[in-house]
Formats: structure tokens, sequence, C-alpha cells
């Protein structure tokens, strides 16, 4: 037990005081229960201090020998390391880490790949939330902090103010990281990444449509070298020649309500020109389309 516990103190120190660990961070110094009772015993004597199940803090101590909290980046990262998870800021405190707001979260959201669970650190909680390894793609990029930055602020808000923020907060490197994930974030979100990342906007205008996806399809016909048709033009086109797997990806990529807009919309200026070529390709579609648009509806239900 002894050689256990000089073990510990010795890599705590040298991890410097602040740091949060858990017992996962000893085992290669002894059993799980020498490490367990080697912690317990050194919270006892003040050494350390529990956080929470299974997570210890090494204390800082002021000029007045008051123990200060830990950092609540480190006691999740702590938290997520027990399972081996990823971890994605959420939320107000997403939005904190690129200058969007200056007020204090009440609480600092993570998502994460791993179980639920929850901290506090002081009097602020620190929350896990379990999502989909779909929210988790860009979890290792300060793309996935934008997405959720975004998300919590909401599009109305988004103005230029806030994407001249987030320009000077990104560099180039980061700023070219968010063009190339333009795939991975909502239409709308891929818009602002253009802003921020195309500062002079004369000389590099924003692109009105998202390439890298057509491109991706290219192999059911859609043609898409012309650089001045739309997205919507596209979506137009996919539906004179529907599958439901396409549909769904343009659905999840623009959203179902402008996919259904656009089918409304062309299925309303065929009718009215009233050639008949055009109404014999749009009553070829019309069964796929309205099928696959009430599958849909009814999985979002």
């Amino acid at each position: 037990m002894q050689a256990i516990g000089y073990k510990i103190l010795k890599r705590l120190r040298g991890r410097g005081r602040g740091s949060v660990v858990t017992p996962q961070d000893f085992l290669d110094l002894g059993s799980r229960a020498g490490v367990d009772q080697t912690l317990s015993r050194l919270v006892r004597k003040g050494t350390l201090h529990r956080v929470d199940r299974g997570i210890y803090t090494y204390p800082k101590i002021s000029k007045l020998a008051d123990e200060r909290s830990p950092k609540t980046e480190a006691v999740a990262k702590a938290m997520a390391r027990r399972g081996s998870q990823r971890l994605l800021p959420a939320g107000m405190y997403a939005a904190k880490l690129l200058g969007l707001t200056d007020k204090v979260p009440a609480r600092v959201e993570y998502l994460t790949d791993g179980p639920s669970r929850q901290a506090v650190v002081g009097h602020v909680p620190v929350v896990l939330k379990k999502t989909t390894p779909k929210n988790l793609a860009a979890a290792d990029r300060v793309t996935g902090v934008l997405i959720q930055a975004l998300r919590f602020m909401g599009r109305p808000h988004i103005g230029p103010d806030v994407v001249e923020t987030l320009r000077q907060h990104f560099s180039e490197k980061e700023k070219n990281q968010l063009l190339r994930d333009v795939p991975l974030a909502p239409a709308w979100m891929g818009q602002v990444f253009r802003q921020i990342a195309l500062e002079d906007k004369q000389d590099k205008p924003i692109a009105q449509r998202d390439d890298i996806f057509w491109k991706n399809h290219h192999g059911i016909g859609l043609v898409w070298s012309n650089p001045n048709v739309d997205d919507n033009v596209m979506i137009a086109k996919a539906l004179l020649q529907p599958n439901f797997h396409l549909l769904l990806d343009i659905a999840d990529r623009f959203g179902f309500k402008n996919l259904k807009l656009q089918w409304d919309k062309l299925r309303g200026s065929i009718e009215q020109r009233g050639y008949p070529e055009e109404l014999r390709e749009l009553n070829r579609a019309k069964p796929i389309v309205l099928r696959s648009i009430s599958h849909m509806e009814e999985a979002l239900k």
C-alpha cells in the first residue's frame, strides 16, 4: 500500500496541482482495490479532493489556503476518460468558447458517445449527454464546436457581427477545415461556414450550391458542372429523377420542408406551363416522390 501511495503521489506531483484524476489513471501502479484504498486515504488526509464518485482533484492552494475548484473542462475529460469516450462542448458553453456570449453558463454541457452523467464543480454542474454518432462526426475539430454554438444561438441570431467575431476567432487553417466540413453541417450552417472562411466576398463569392453533396450523387445523372445552378435547381432536377434514398439524403441535407417546398414549386410551374413532355416526366416522378414524402412524414411524427 505504501509503495502504491508513494507512486501515486509522485504521479500527482508530476501532473501538478489542479489536475483531475480517476482510479484508471493509476491502475498500472497496482490493483484496483489498492488504488481505490490509496485514493480514499489521500482524500481523508486532505491531499486529494473528491469531486464526484471516481473523480478526484489534486487541488490548488491559494495564499489563504483555500482550495480552488478544478477546471470544468478537466473534470469533463476525466469523466470521459474512464470509458474512452469522445466529448464535444455544447449549448451556451460552446458559444462562450467561441466568444459569442459573455454570459457565464449555468451549467457546462458536453455531448458524448458514452453514458450520460453529471458532476458538480464548485456550484456549476458539468453535464455529459449521450448523443448519436452523427452529432459527434466533427468532435475532434473546431467544426463540431461551431455547429453546437450555432445551434444554441439559433439561425435568426446569426448576423454579420457574429460572423465577424468567428472570423477573428479562427485561424486560416481552421477556416479551411470549416470549408472541408460543410457537408457535415445543416445547409444554413454551411452558408455561415463559407461566410466565415471566405472573408473577401467580392473576390470570393459565397457559393449557393453544395458541390460536394451533388458530386457524391453524380452517378444518378444529375448535372452539376454549371456554376450558375443553385441547390434548389439541383433539388428540382433530383425530384424528376427520384429514388427514395436520394430524396432522404436531400431532406437530411437541405431540410424536409425545403424538399416539399421545391416539389410544390416544381409541380405548380410544370402544370402551369402545360408542356406535354414535362407533364409526362412529372407524372412518372409523382408516385415515387409522394410515397417518399409520406414515409418521411411518418418517420418525423
